[in-house]
C-alpha cells in the first residue's frame, strides 16, 4: 500500500475583520476569531494572555473550558517541564516566565465582590527567578519544605484542582499532597512585576510556594494549615 508522505495543501478563504478593516487569508473551516495558533500561544505567557482576550471577545463562556484544555494539554506541561529544567539549571538564554494557571470565572466574580476587577488580567505567570532564585530556595531548603522539580512539574494540575482561600490582599491555594502534607500556593493579584528583557506583564504571579507538614505545630505546619483555614472559601 503506497504511503502518502507529503501533508494536503491548505485550502483558504478571505475573511474580512471589521475591528482592524483589513482583509485577511484564514484557513477553511477555522473560526476568524481563532484565526491562531492555539498549540504556540498556549506555550507562552504573552501567547496565552492574547489568546485569553480573543477567547473574551468571541466566546467568553466557553473561557475557562478552552484555556484550561490548553494548560493541560501534554504539549503545553511538556513545554512548562522544559521551562522548568532551564530555570533549575538557571539557563539564561531562554524564557523568563511561564503561564501556569487563569482566574475562572467564579474566582473573577469573587474578586469583583472585592473590588478588585482583572478580568482581563486572569492569566496566572511563574517566574523563572522564583524557582531558582537563591534566597528563595536556600530559605526553604534550610527549613525543609522546598518544591522539588516534581512540586514544580505539578503546579499547572494544582492550581485547577486545589481549594482557594481569600488573605484579605491575594489568593492562597492549598494542594493535598498526602494526609498530612499540602503545598501552599500564594498568588499575587496586585499585577506589580519588574520588566524582564524589556517586557513588563501586569499579570498574577506565583509568589510563594511551600509545603506545610501537619505533623508539626509551627509557622510551616499545622499552624498556618489552620490560619488559612479560617480565612474566606472560594472554591
Amino acid at each position: 500500500m503506497a504511503v502518502k508522505t507529503e501533508a494536503p495543501q491548505d485550502t483558504y478563504r478571505t475573511f474580512f475583520n471589521e475591528r482592524k478593516g483589513t482583509l485577511e487569508r484564514i484557513p477553511k473551516g477555522i473560526s476568524p476569531g481563532f484565526n491562531c495558533n492555539q498549540g504556540n500561544a498556549g506555550r507562552s505567557t504573552a501567547g496565552l494572555e492574547h489568546l485569553v482576550q480573543k477567547t473574551q471577545e468571541k466566546a467568553p463562556e466557553q473561557l475557562d473550558s478552552i484555556i484550561n484544555s490548553i494548560l493541560k494539554s501534554q504539549v503545553n506541561k511538556n513545554d512548562f517541564y522544559g521551562f522548568i529544567e532551564d530555570a533549575l539549571g538557571k539557563n539564561q538564554n531562554r524564557q523568563h516566565t511561564a503561564a501556569v494557571g487563569l482566574l475562572d470565572s467564579k474566582i473573577i466574580k469573587f474578586l469583583m465582590g472585592k473590588r478588585t476587577d482583572i478580568s482581563k488580567n486572569s492569566i496566572i505567570m511563574l517566574e523563572s527567578k522564583l524557582v531558582n532564585g537563591k534566597k528563595y530556595t536556600s530559605k526553604h531548603t534550610r527549613m525543609g519544605n522546598a518544591p522539588s522539580k516534581n512540586d514544580w512539574y505539578n503546579l499547572i494540575d494544582w492550581l485547577m484542582d486545589a481549594s482557594i482561600f481569600w488573605d484579605g490582599t491575594g489568593l492562597i491555594y492549598l494542594a493535598k499532597v498526602s494526609e498530612s502534607q499540602y503545598m501552599k500556593i500564594a498568588v499575587d493579584i496586585s499585577l506589580k512585576t519588574k520588566a524582564l528583557q524589556g517586557t513588563k506583564l501586569a499579570l498574577p504571579k506565583v509568589d510563594t510556594m511551600y509545603l506545610l507538614d501537619l505533623t508539626t505545630e509551627h509557622a510551616r505546619g499545622k499552624t498556618e494549615f489552620d490560619r488559612i483555614m479560617r480565612m474566606e472559601i472560594i472554591r
